[in-house]
């Protein structure tokens, strides 16, 4: 790659470094300038061609390095590595891009942005704090590889944006001209700057990224969220016409020892009336270069016996004001290339227990190679390796308890271009370890060199995985008070392996990953908080990855305590609560989520997942997202949103994504039940704005059920569908949180989708409308649209004036008084038979002895659920249901039941009794005590409900 410099900055920072150390940031090539500098670009009178082409015009100004990782790994610079040109004109900010990328990938990204992507963020006032690249002035434009006709922008508009790409041998570029006038209303004139950042999205063949990239971005984290780490951009002074030189690039050059040989460099200029001269750096003391004063120089290489080696030096050409160089590789071989055999360093021999694990590095030697051929010829079955073809390898050996104590060897070879082949043998020997059930992690006395027994812990539980830990089926990890870390839990089970705390204790993690290598993890019990770290910064503190993993009881949050947060921490601070990323058949349960941007988000990668009885309170961003298929979100309660940004909050948000981009797909399959939505607890709170209860404006949605919600909001979207199709509204309550603020009322509807109006053909017109569709028993103060896409049948629309005869307490509690209009009114046919509280419907709510569904998601009749606890009994654990009888009418009872899956119950709802499904253990006056006679256990669920029962 050719590099170009200008003349010097005035001041630059070394990110990392101090005077006495330098700690790496997490690519080690990073320096970036101070935050506080201005990043020039010239004005030019003529603009480049929008052809994805890079013409001599953009080497009026020198390339910016696009180099801080941001998010995943970069392996090398063939995985992805970038530089930007900019320039600006009187009308148009004109900037390129381009990217080496080994692997180029448009479709495998579980959304349309996870594939190799471009974003570009501006800030045109380059105030901060700036809010999120959606808001203000911000904007964000989206530039996909392999998807020319592909428009994204947030904020903003494509009004005159013109952008072109072409695949290169190594990647590729991508060429974008933007008027200012979409930009910003201000003038472009010289001296005015902008805020400005450009991120890569790599994609390399999977649903997730592998890595996304910035220019910039000096505060670790997604700009579309927080833009004040982008950097600035100024109008400079017009391009004077001076290119800078270019040094021809080269392929590698190859001599041999004992013998002189030439190596002839060439040098241009756009300027045909520059003088160029030459000069070399880092040259070998065998190499001399001759300036022959007409643009090119000689090398002259005369390497003697033992200088064979690999060699790298530059030869920069000058114009006296500007300079371009290349680099050049030299390879200096034996005569007898046959004697220049590959190595490999030492190995020694080693020991290692079952279950531990243990990392090797491989480095291969060749003093005449590049590139060689690693192998393993001989490798245990429960050791891998691996190799980027870089002449480094990497074993790693991770005995379980079923290997059998013994030396093992193993083999490895290299073999350079030259056929010359080397090998190595080492060997491992596994040694007996007892095998516990039970383990201990003790942040404060722990140590990894233990066997992890409650007299002798392991560390953290960060450290555990870290250490390739193995476990079996049944195995229970028991968390000490400390802080634990930031662990990643891998490891394919095939039966449930716990991890939960002590009795007593107060485990406390920073993040918790199960990675998509996990399954079968049972996690619970835990205190997760970026506040935890030794170094605050905002990250997701849950990812749920890989199948069958369960997450439940945990406390997740930001920070404790938001009470004196202002704008600015609001900005910058909440990190997101829990996202599934290619999730398969988990779950979140019982957990609370608090003080963060996006709550619980579930991507369209995932699939079969359940979220599951969670709170999800004060959120800048969505409560909860879901955009796989197979998804069922059932009594969550998501309250309080903090109306910061332009982003739309909502309670619920899904959308789909395809090959056309967000909107072009379809989400099947997602179950909304028993939900609870709520704007604000507190009207009095700063920082309240419009929440948008389920919005889902961008199907097609299919086959979804959406029942017995409640949400009450100050907003129109109460429930909104755009593009259904076999989906069902059955008993919602859907209310104005304020009747008297805007914009309201708050309605539920399903209407076509956005592509239904400019859809051409009959059969499109037929697809966006929707089909099939169901609205009943719903009790709302608006149902909007129309029946052309299904049947609205038997909802009730809701006054104001009505409210204190239908609800015990408006807004929050909305469950039926006595005497309400909606008792009995609904419609038997297709309700659940369960309503919001998870108790028994229909019943005869009011007295005719015909137990109809009430509108809503509430049924009245029905009494709580009691307390519902997990008791042991001679080892085994079984659901204990106490029902509080003090407060009963004469001739009151509760009807009680069981169930293993939610569909059959047992017995029908009796006066409770000794009976095969359950047994009394207390009938007092004041209370009543069921125990379930089958149970539980993490492979045979049970549920238990009660419902009361009034006299006739």
């Amino acid at each position: 790659m050719l590099s170009f410099h200008m003349n010097p900055v005035n001041r630059i920072t070394f990110i990392g470094c101090a005077l006495t150390a330098c700690t790496l940031l997490s690519n080690p090539l990073v320096a970036q300038l101070d935050p506080e500098a201005i990043s020039w670009i010239p004005k030019v009178t003529t603009p480049p061609l929008i052809d994805g082409e890079i013409d001599q015009i953009w080497h009026a100004r020198a390339p910016f390095q696009i180099a801080k990782v941001i998010d995943g790994t970069v392996e090398n610079e063939a995985d992805l590595s970038a530089e930007w040109y900019g320039l600006y004109d009187d009308d148009n900010f004109y900037f390129l891009i381009d990217i080496h990328d080994q692997f180029l990938e448009s479709e495998a990204g579980s959304d349309i942005w996870r594939n190799d992507r471009i974003e570009a963020y501006f800030n045109m006032d380059n105030v901060k704090p700036g809010g999120s690249g959606h808001s203000g002035d911000n904007s964000q434009y989206g530039f996909h590889w392999n998807k020319p006709d592909e428009e994204f922008v947030n904020n903003s508009t494509w009004t005159g944006v013109e952008w072109a790409y072409t695949t290169t041998s190594y990647g590729y570029i991508t060429e974008i001209k933007i008027p200012f006038t979409t930009l910003t209303e201000l003038n472009a004139v010289q001296g005015f700057s902008f805020g400005f950042d450009i991120a890569i999205n790599d994609n390399d063949g999977f649903p997730v990224y592998d890595s996304v990239t910035y220019w910039w971005n000096s505060i670790s984290e997604s700009e579309w969220g927080n833009i004040d780490g982008a950097g600035t951009v100024g109008l400079g002074e017009p391009f004077d016409g001076n290119y800078p030189p270019v040094v021809s690039s080269m392929d590698t050059q190859i001599a041999f020892e004992g013998t002189a040989s030439l190596i002839e460099v060439s040098a241009s200029d756009a300027n045909l009336s520059d003088t160029l001269t030459l000069s070399a750096t880092d040259l070998p003391s065998f190499v001399t270069l001759q300036d022959n004063g007409d643009g090119t120089a000689t090398l002259t290489v005369d390497g003697q016996v033992g200088d064979a080696n690999i060699y790298r030096f530059t030869v920069t050409a000058s114009d006296g004001s500007r300079d371009g160089s290349t680099e050049i590789t030299l390879i200096l071989k034996d005569p007898d290339v046959l004697t220049q055999t590959p190595k490999f360093e030492a190995i020694s021999d080693f020991e290692i227990d079952q279950g531990g694990k243990q990392t090797v590095d491989v480095t291969a030697i060749d003093l005449d190679s590049l590139t060689v051929d690693i192998t393993a010829t001989e490798l245990p079955e429960f050791a891998t390796f691996s190799t980027d073809g870089d002449r480094t390898a990497t074993l790693e050996f991770n005995p379980g308890y079923s290997v059998t104590p013994q030396e093992y060897a193993v083999t490895l070879q290299v073999e350079d271009p030259d056929s010359n082949v080397g090998t190595i043998t080492f060997k491992v020997n596994v040694l007996w370890s007892e095998k516990l059930t039970v383990f201990y992690c003790d942040p404060v006395a722990g140590d990894m060199m233990n066997d992890g027994s409650s007299e002798s812990p392991w560390s953290t539980l960060q450290a555990v995985f870290e250490a390739g830990k193995l476990f079996v089926p049944g195995d229970v990890i028991h968390l000490r008070t400390g802080y634990h870390g930031e662990p990643v839990v891998s490891g394919a089970n095939d039966g449930i392996v716990t991890i939960k705390p002590e009795p007593g204790a107060t485990p406390m993690l920073s993040s918790l990953e199960l990675d998509a290598s996990s399954s079968h993890w049972d996690v619970s019990g835990l205190e997760i908080s970026r506040s935890h770290a030794a170094e605050f910064s905002r990250k997701t503190m849950v990812v749920i990855g890989g199948s069958h993993n369960v997450v439940s009881n945990c406390e997740i949050f930001t920070v404790p305590d938001i009470s004196e947060w202002t704008l600015d921490d609001w900005l910058t601070k909440p990190s997101n609560g829990v996202h599934f990323s290619g999730a398969a058949h988990s779950r979140l349960e019982g957990s609370t989520i608090l003080n963060i941007s996006f709550g619980i988000s579930v991507d369209g990668s995932s699939s079969f997942c359940v979220v599951r009885g969670n709170r999800v309170q004060n959120f800048s961003g969505d409560g909860m997202r879901g955009t796989g298929n197979d998804l069922v979100f059932e009594y969550n309660y998501v309250a309080d949103n903090y109306n910061i940004d332009a982003n739309h909050d909502d309670g619920f948000q899904s959308w789909s994504s395809g090959e056309g981009g967000i909107g072009s797909g379809v989400v099947y399959r997602l179950t909304l039940r028993g939900n609870t939505i709520v704007e604000t607890t507190d009207p009095d709170r700063p920082f309240r704005g419009s929440l948008q209860g389920v919005g889902c404006f961008d199907g097609m949605f299919e086959d979804w059920v959406v029942e017995n919600n409640v949400v009450i909001v100050n907003h129109w979207h109460g429930i909104s569908l755009y593009g259904a199709t076999n989906c069902r509204i059955i008993n919602n309550t859907v209310v104005d949180q304020d009747m008297n603020a805007e914009p309201g009322p708050t309605w539920i509807t399903i209407q076509p989708h956005k592509k239904y109006s400019s859809a051409t053909t009959p059969e499109d017109k037929a697809y966006y409308l929707g089909s099939g569709n169901l609205l009943r028993n719903n009790l709302t103060t608006k149902i909007s649209g129309s029946t052309s896409s299904g049947e609205v049948d038997n909802n009730r629309e809701i006054v104001a004036a009505e409210f204190d005869d239908t609800f015990i307490g408006y807004p929050f509690n909305l469950r039926l008084r006595a005497g309400s209009p909606a008792i009995d009114a609904g419609t038997n046919t297709g309700a659940a038979k369960l309503d919001a509280d998870g108790n028994i419907r229909p019943l005869d709510g009011d007295g005719d002895s015909d137990a109809t569904v009430d509108w809503g998601a509430y049924e009245y009749g029905s009494g709580s659920q009691g307390e519902l606890d997990l008791v042991e009994v001679a080892g085994r654990h079984y659901l204990q249901m106490t029902l509080d009888k003090s407060a009963l009418d004469d001739g009151a009872w509760y009807g009680v039941q069981v169930s293993s899956d939610l569909t059959i119950w047992n017995p029908d709802p009796v006066v409770p009794g000794e009976s095969s499904a359950f047994e009394i253990v207390e009938n007092s006056a004041d209370r009543l005590i069921i125990r379930d006679k089958t149970p539980t256990g993490p492979n045979s669920p049970r549920f238990m409900r009660a419902a009361l029962k009034n006299p006739e």
